[in-house]
């Protein structure tokens, strides 16, 4: 099994910084780009869960585009093969940490 190929890894860091900085300036055309158009995807979210790009693009298209800073930590990306990628980010949010939260972004691509 190949694990972490340079091309393919650093492909995956790339789409991951667009997806982020997508996320903090609330590009919605970008976000639903991100996303595969396909009933079958899934977004889990912190108050829904999310089936299918319609369902993801409508959630997005409605989100107030305040208070949408976040700080990552740990970022890990692993790639397997040329088509397989995992990537996990403990996100951190103070709110959150306050209530004891702590919320892990899990995606598997």
């Amino acid at each position: 099994m190949d694990i972490d190929i340079p091309d393919v890894r650093a492909e995956m860091e790339a789409a991951f910084a667009r997806y982020e900085a997508a996320i903090l300036a609330n590009n919605v055309p970008t976000l639903n780009a991100l996303f595969r158009c396909a009933p079958e995807t899934i977004r889990y979210g912190m108050a829904e869960n999310l089936y299918g790009h319609d369902e993801i693009a409508a959630f997005r298209s409605a989100r107030s585009p305040t208070g949408l800073a976040r700080r990552l930590a740990r970022t890990v990306i692993t790639a397997w093969f040329k088509t397989c990628h995992f990537q996990v980010t403990p996100e951190i949010d103070r709110a959150l940490i306050a209530m004891g939260f702590l919320v892990l972004g899990v995606t598997l691509i």
